[in-house]
Formats: C-alpha cells, structure tokens, sequence
C-alpha cells in the first residue's frame, strides 16, 4: 500500500496493489484505477478480468481479457484466461479458439530465446 501512497498515479503500483489484496475481497478498485491510468497496461486488464471472473460476472471479464489479448497478443495466459471465461459463459467454440492460441504461444515461447533483461536481472515490463 505504501507504494501506492508514495505514487497514487503509478498504473503498475495500483495494480500490484489490487494483486495483493486478492484475498480480501475487495481489490478490483485498485485495478480499476490501474487501468484508468494506463488503459494500455495488459497485465491491469487481466487482473480486472481476474476480479471479474471471481465475481462471477464472465461478461466483463471476458471484456477485460479480450483487452488484454488485443494489447498483447503474443500472451499466451491472457489467452487462456479469456478461453476459461469463455468456456465458462457456455461459448465453447470460442473457448477452444482462444485455448488452442494459447498452446500455440506456449510451445513458441518454449523454443524462442529468453527475452533481454535489466540490470537487475528481470524484463522490463515496457519490453513485455
């Protein structure tokens, strides 16, 4: 939370923040506001999705997923999460569709190299 103080308009801080709340029910607030900040951050679309699908409102969190998807195509879990959805919503032809993307990405990632990192060792998340 401190980090969200310290830097209320950071996109990543708020979603980081809505990830750790997980547990307590409320933490799509946090995401929500991730996303007004920065509606191009994919990773705060799937954890919106998240908060979503554990509400069990699968229409907006397969809005939130295909979100992600279109920013980030190459993702393979943002794949999977709006196949999940899908399947849950009863689309199974979709939800297949969108499963099978997701192995694709899998096995491409699995054969590509490992991706350039930071000093500090980890992928920069403007180069994800």
């Amino acid at each position: 939370m401190a980090a969200v103080a310290i830097r209320p308009q950071s996109a990543s801080a708020c979603c980081h923040l809505g990830e750790v709340l997980s547990g307590q029910g409320d933490f799509d607030a946090a995401i929500a506001q991730a996303v007004a900040l920065k509606p191009d951050f994919a990773r705060a679309c799937r954890c919106l999705g998240d908060a979503f699908a554990n509400k069990e409102d699968m229409q907006s969190a397969i809005v939130e997923y295909r979100h992600a998807t279109e920013l980030k195509p190459q993702e393979a879990t943002y794949h999977s999460c709006l196949g999940l959805a899908l399947m849950h919503s009863a689309d199974f032809e979709n939800a297949l569709v969108e499963s099978r993307r997701a192995l694709e990405l899998k096995k491409l990632t699995k054969t590509e190299p490992p991706p350039a990192s930071g000093p500090d060792g980890r992928q920069s998340e403007l180069r994800r």
